[in-house]
């Protein structure tokens, strides 16, 4: 499995973890790789990004890492994450089908090997399109009937145009589902997308799931359709009281 990032040529003494990190990079790699990796260090394609440095203050970034060396720290510990076809919390399609299976609630979503979608359509009145294989909310896009017609924030389209959209979400391997609403307790506090609860979790020691860490998330009502930070959002962690 390849896992190129950038690599500096020295590492930071005063930041055990990310001196670790790339110590451990540059013990396994062999010389070609390392010099690519030199080569996106010089480049500017490591470390933190200008929006990480403006965020966050010294002390948090002396001692953490930036999301480019935590995606490279996720791809070492987590093999079984990739490749993404096989992995259901990317594979959007891939998750519908186990949660469905299981038993758990699912939004209702268009299946073409089902029903067509104009006979799926005729039935919605307001629709999320997300595609695969992308994170923070990137890409995903609501679609709310209108008089005329449908709208997409504040352009008019047709169904024809629609439709044709929602096809080539879902033939790339995305999903096209009903949007849920807001319950009216949440409504004025994620005005924006539906909020959802995160649940952060490990294996213990015997190797079984433990929740870790919860917390909200919440749409402070911005243009996109998702609750996600990177678009601007906000987060709460939700305390063992609740």
């Amino acid at each position: 499995m390849l896992t190129l990032r950038a690599l500096p040529g020295r590492a930071d003494p005063g930041n055990s973890l990310l001196a670790a990190y790339h110590e451990g990079l540059a013990r396994h790699w062999p010389l070609r790789r390392r010099m690519l990796a030199r080569a996106l260090a010089v480049a500017g394609k490591g470390g933190w990004s200008r929006a990480e440095s403006l965020l966050l203050d010294d002390a948090v970034r002396a001692q953490g890492l930036s999301m480019r060396d935590r995606k490279g720290l996720h791809r070492l510990l987590n093999p079984g994450a990739f490749p993404f076809q096989t992995n259901p919390l990317k594979n959007k399609q891939l998750f519908a089908r186990i949660a469905e299976a299981a038993g758990l609630p699912v939004a209702e979503q268009w299946d073409p090997e089902r029903e067509p979608l104009a006979l799926w359509l005729a039935g919605q009145q307001d629709v999320i399109a997300k595609p695969s294989y992308r994170s923070k909310g990137q890409g995903v896009e609501r679609f709310r009937r209108t008089a005329g017609g449908w709208k997409r924030d504040d352009t008019s389209l047709d169904e024809v145009v629609v439709a044709a959209h929602l096809r080539a979400v879902r033939e790339a391997g995305g999903v096209v589902q009903r949007r849920l609403p807001t319950h009216q307790a949440l409504e004025d506090v994620s005005p924006g997308a539906l909020p959802t609860l995160r649940v952060v979790t490990c294996l213990d020691e015997q190797g079984e799931p433990e929740a870790c860490e919860t917390a909200l998330r919440l749409s402070a009502g911005g243009p996109r359709p998702v609750d996600n930070f990177n678009a601007g959002n906000l987060v709460l962690l939700v305390d063992g009281r609740g």
